[in-house]
């Protein structure tokens, strides 16, 4: 099977390989496993996009059709007939059995018009709902919020009317649910592999306390919750420090540069490390493997974050916000605990209940590390393909 691929995010080609940022890398190595050739259909990155491009594609069955500068979203849209154009000369010279999009992302309606008019199946693998999100989002300046406002909407009206003829995927059950009328399935997006898992036992070793935080750096997903967490333990003597391990796309890393002055008005200045970003793969699983709890305190209404998977695979254990498919997909007390949304004081108390409950601690390392296991790269890839083959018949 021959699949295509587009997503907005940047990707470089190299003379030694094929270069993006590791969540979507393995992504594409675990279809490309699976398929005879995977044709990836991307923007290259801008100066200031380059260091991101920090994972190389294993596969060698991959191809790369550089569609141009990765510029701002509204350019895109407004440029769309050059990136189409690339796109849509390409492949009439090849023998495409199924283009699958990522979404939201700006040019799906003129790729799936593309798909239309040149008789190729096309699938979406839906992982948020911008429009939610906006919603959620604090900060934005009220003429920048009617504007995204109107896109997003476009874009999501676009979808939901050329869905009716797709193959669907998604990686939120409440995602799934919208589109369950349709051909959907749901799938769980990972960077694991079979060979990533890690077991410790130990846990509040030395009566020193590891927080942990990776992934994006932005308002909703409530990195500041945990800070005042980490003021209000340090308040109870407890000798804690928060790990924060990610990126900050916002222009000027402004919310990163908030954060870390919210850090000296809380006076947690000795409480916390900022380690940048991480590569994925072992230099991002050791954050978890030396941290005690991951905590996300995300306020969006997403879908399952990767990371809460690279925590239990890693034993660590997870604290999380009720919010989007998180409450859907793992289980308060069982294999996590959940906290409500803006909530800095649960998780401060569920932090204090895990260092009091030595057999809690035992029974949700076991069971979120049997979770994990369930959702390897190997396993949801081959899943997604079978589909895909299974559709084409």
């Amino acid at each position: 099977m021959t699949l295509a691929f587009h997503y907005h995010i940047p990707t470089l080609q190299k003379n030694d390989g094929i270069y993006l940022p590791g969540y979507l890398g393995t992504f594409l190595d675990g279809l490309a496993q699976n398929c005879t050739k995977l044709i990836c259909y991307m923007h290259n990155p801008l100066k200031n996009e380059v260091e991101k491009m920090d994972y190389k594609l294993n596969s060698l069955n991959i191809e790369l059709v550089n569609i141009g500068p990765h510029i701002s979203m509204f350019k895109r849209v407004l440029k769309n007939k050059d990136f189409i154009n690339v796109i849509e000369n390409d492949i009439k010279k090849r023998d495409i059995d199924i283009f699958l999009m990522r979404t939201p992302s700006p040019l799906l309606p003129y790729i799936t018009n593309v798909c239309i008019k040149n008789n190729i199946k096309y699938s979406y693998l839906i992982v948020g709902d911008y429009v939610k999100n906006l919603k959620e989002t604090k900060g934005i300046k009220p003429h920048k919020r009617f504007v995204l406002n109107l896109f997003y909407k476009y874009n999501k009206y676009y979808q939901d009317k050329n869905a009716k003829n797709a193959l669907i995927f998604t990686n939120n059950p409440i995602i799934f649910d919208e589109y369950k009328k349709l051909n959907t399935h749901e799938i769980r997006t990972t960077t694991l592999s079979e060979n990533n898992f890690y077991k410790k036992d130990n846990f509040y070793k030395d009566n020193k306390l590891n927080l942990l935080y990776t992934g994006r750096i932005e308002p909703s997903k409530g990195i500041e919750d945990i800070l005042i967490a980490t003021k209000m333990l340090k308040e109870e003597n407890i000798d804690v420090i928060f790990n924060l391990v990610g990126w900050d796309d916002s222009r000027g890393e402004s919310h990163l540069n908030h954060l870390k002055n919210r850090v000296l008005e809380l006076g947690i200045k000795d409480n916390f490390i900022f380690h940048g970003k991480k590569r994925v793969g072992e230099e991002l699983f050791s954050m978890y493997r030396q941290s005690d709890i991951y905590v996300i305190a995300t306020r969006g209404d997403e879908g399952f974050p990767r990371t809460i998977w690279e925590a239990m695979a890693n034993s660590c254990l997870v604290i999380a916000s009720r919010a989007g498919a998180i409450p859907v997909i793992i289980e308060n007390e069982k294999n996590c605990l959940l906290v409500n949304k803006n909530s800095p004081i649960e998780i401060k108390e569920n932090i204090l209940r895990l260092i009091e409950e030595k057999e809690l601690v035992k029974n949700l390392k076991e069971a979120s590390f049997k979770l994990a296991q369930t959702n390897t790269i190997e396993k949801q890839s081959l899943n997604m393909i079978n589909k895909m083959k299974e559709y084409l018949k």
